[in-house]
C-alpha cells in the first residue's frame, strides 16, 4: 500500500474500528432520525472545501441525502453522473435528472460509448490490482466521472462509499443473524478493495475523495443503531430514508430500491456485450482477457513457502502475468525483513513453474536491505 493511502483518514478509520469500545461509548446516547441529521451535517460542513467540489451523484439515497444536506447548507457544488448511452436510457439517469429538477441542482452528465470502455479497463487495471471483475466494472462510472469534474478544475468529490456496509445496502443483510458482525467484515474489506480503488481512481485524477459515511462519528453511530434501525422485511437503509424524508418528502426518491452504480448506469450491460462481442464465456474471462492483452508484466516476491506461493497462484488465477520470482537469500539467521529459504529449492521450483528467478543476496542489516531489495527489483526490470 502507498504511504499517502496509509495516511488517509478514511483508511485509519476503517483499520481502527473497536466494535466494544464503540457500544461502551454510545450506551447513554439517543439515537434517533434528528441526531444522526445533526451528526451527518456538522461532517459535510467540516470536510466540504469552500471552492467548488463534486458529488458523485445518481439519485440514490446515499449521494441524494449528501446532496439535499449539501444544498441546505448553501454550499458550492456540482452533481456528477457518468453513464454508457448507447445501450438504453440507464435506470439511474431518471432518477438523477429528476432529483436535480426537484432540488435545482447543477447535474453534469458524462455519456460514454460502451467501445470506449476496453481502453479505460485496460489503463484502470494497469494501475490499480482489482480481485475480481465486480470491483472493476464498479470502479468505472467513478473513473469517467472523476475525469470529468478534473477538466472542469474540480479537485474535491464526495462519494456515497461506505453507506451500504454501514446501513444494511446489500441483500446479505437480510439473513444475517448479526448485522453488526457482518458490517465489521465488510468495512475491513474496504480497506484493500472498494475504498482503496476509489481513493486510487481520484489519484489518477488528481481528485481528491471525500466519503462523509467513513468518518468516525457515522462508523461509530451506526453501529451502535438497532436492527429495526437499519433493516426491515421490506426496506433497508432505514434511518438514512427517514433522514431523507425529512428533508425531501418525496416518495418516490426516499423510498426508491439500491441499484449498484454498474448496473444504474448500464456498464455491466456494456462489459457484458463487450465480453459477447469477443465470444469469451462470460466478462470474468472477458476481463481477464484484458489483462493479458494489456501486458501487464509482475514479478513475484518470492521465499519459496506457503504464503509467497498462494499469493503468486492467487494472481495467476486472476489471469496476471507472472514474468519471474525475486528472491532475497540472507546470508545468516536473523534478517529483519526475510526468511532464510532453502535455495535449491528455490531454484527447483523456479523451473517447475516455468518462472525466470532473480536472486539477490543481503547481509541482514536493517536498513541496508530495502536497498538490497530496490537493486534486485532494477535487475528484474532490466532482464524482463
Amino acid at each position: 500500500m502507498e504511504k499517502k493511502y496509509i495516511e488517509n483518514k478514511y483508511y485509519k478509520n476503517l483499520k481502527e474500528i473497536n466494535y466494544k469500545q464503540i457500544q461502551k461509548n454510545n450506551n447513554n446516547i439517543e439515537i434517533n432520525t434528528q441526531t444522526f441529521l445533526e451528526i451527518f451535517t456538522k461532517i459535510i460542513q467540516k470536510n466540504t472545501p469552500k471552492e467548488k467540489f463534486g458529488i458523485l451523484f445518481s439519485g440514490g439515497i446515499d449521494s441524494l441525502l449528501i446532496a439535499c444536506i449539501c444544498k441546505n447548507l448553501k454550499l458550492n457544488f456540482k452533481c456528477y453522473f457518468a453513464y454508457v448511452e448507447d445501450l438504453g436510457k440507464p435506470k439511474d439517469l431518471e432518477f438523477a435528472e429528476y432529483a436535480c429538477e426537484k432540488l435545482n441542482l447543477e447535474l453534469v452528465k458524462v455519456p460514454i460509448k460502451y467501445t470506449e470502455m476496453p481502453k479505460t479497463i485496460n489503463y484502470v487495471l494497469s494501475q490499480i490490482i482489482m480481485e475480481n471483475y465486480i470491483d472493476v466494472i464498479s470502479g468505472l462510472p467513478i473513473y469517467y466521472a472523476c475525469k470529468q469534474a478534473s477538466k472542469e478544475k474540480i479537485k474535491k468529490v464526495i462519494v456515497g462509499c461506505g453507506a451500504d456496509e454501514l446501513f444494511c445496502g446489500y441483500a446479505k443483510f437480510k439473513d444475517a443473524e448479526d448485522i453488526n458482525s457482518l458490517s465489521l467484515n465488510l468495512l475491513k474489506k474496504m480497506e484493500k478493495n472498494n475504498f482503496y480503488r476509489d481513493w486510487k481512481i481520484g489519484e489518477l485524477n488528481d481528485i481528491e475523495i471525500i466519503a462523509p459515511y467513513l468518518e468516525k462519528e457515522i462508523i461509530d453511530f451506526s453501529l451502535s443503531l438497532k436492527k429495526e434501525q437499519k433493516l426491515t422485511k421490506k426496506q433497508n437503509k432505514i434511518i438514512l430514508r427517514n433522514a431523507l424524508k425529512k428533508i425531501l418528502p418525496d416518495k418516490k426518491l426516499y423510498e426508491r430500491k439500491k441499484t449498484a452504480a454498474q448496473y444504474g448506469g448500464n456498464f455491466d450491460k456494456g462489459v457484458d456485450k463487450l465480453a459477447r462481442q469477443a465470444r469469451c464465456q462470460g466478462k470474468l474471462e472477458y476481463l481477464n482477457l484484458l489483462k493479458q492483452e494489456n501486458n501487464l508484466k509482475l514479478g513475484a516476491l518470492y521465499s519459496s513457502g506457503k504464503d509467497s506461493n498462494i499469493a503468486l497462484w492467487h494472481m495467476q488465477k486472476q489471469g496476471y502475468d507472472i514474468k519471474c520470482l525475486i528472491s532475497i537469500i540472507p546470508e545468516t539467521n536473523d534478517s529483519y525483513m526475510y526468511q532464510k529459504p532453502n535455495l535449491k529449492i528455490i531454484i527447483a521450483q523456479s523451473k517447475a513453474l516455468g518462472i525466470p528467478l532473480i536472486i539477490n543476496r543481503t547481509k541482514g542489516e536493517k536498513e541496508k536491505e530495502l536497498k538490497e531489495l530496490k537493486q534486485a527489483l532494477i535487475e528484474a526490470k532490466k532482464k524482463i
